[in-house]
């Protein structure tokens, strides 16, 4: 099993699913959105050449943070839907659907930062580099913002857990 730095909170936030049902998601999705805005606020303000690691591990450990909220509630939100005999079909294709769309964020993404960036004769022009990332920074926070209002479509709380017919 995987284990990154937003598992802990992946661990806290099950208990927290019960009480809070889908404000959980709500929270999770604002939190990675603020942490994303800080990164890009980071990069305007010091250029990507000039950010050092230690300067963006405060962005990159709020939108891990928001994660981790949000992983747990999620899988418990779409999984309450399906019956429970069918919970492990439905769980491994969320699982690949899960997969799916990282990938397809990343190739999308991806490809708005390398349409921005230019390649001069000694690579990457750096003015570019920055515009690309600020762009990409904030059209993922767009995305964030369109997965805010999604989780709507979704139960407010996961049911309870109900005898087998």
């Amino acid at each position: 099993m995987k284990r990154g730095p937003d598992a802990g909170f992946i661990v806290a936030s099950a208990g927290l699913s019960a009480k809070l049902g889908r404000g959980l998601l709500h929270l999770g999705l604002a939190v990675m959105a603020a942490g994303t805005a800080l990164f890009a606020g980071i990069l305007f303000a010091v250029g990507t050449g000039g950010a050092s690691p230690w300067q963006l591990a405060l962005a990159l450990a709020v939108v891990g943070f928001g994660m981790g909220l949000m992983m747990a509630p999620f899988f418990d939100l779409i999984l309450s839907g399906v019956e429970p005999h069918e919970t492990g079909s439905a769980a491994g294709t969320l699982n690949a659907v899960q997969q799916l769309g990282g990938s397809l964020g990343i190739a999308i993404l991806g490809t708005v930062f390398f349409n921005i960036v230019k390649i001069g004769p000694a690579g990457p022009v750096h003015s570019t580099v920055q515009h690309g990332m600020l762009w990409t920074l904030w059209i993922e926070i767009g995305l964030l913002a369109v997965a805010f209002l999604a989780v709507y479509l979704l139960p407010r709380r996961a049911r309870e857990d109900r005898p087998a017919h």
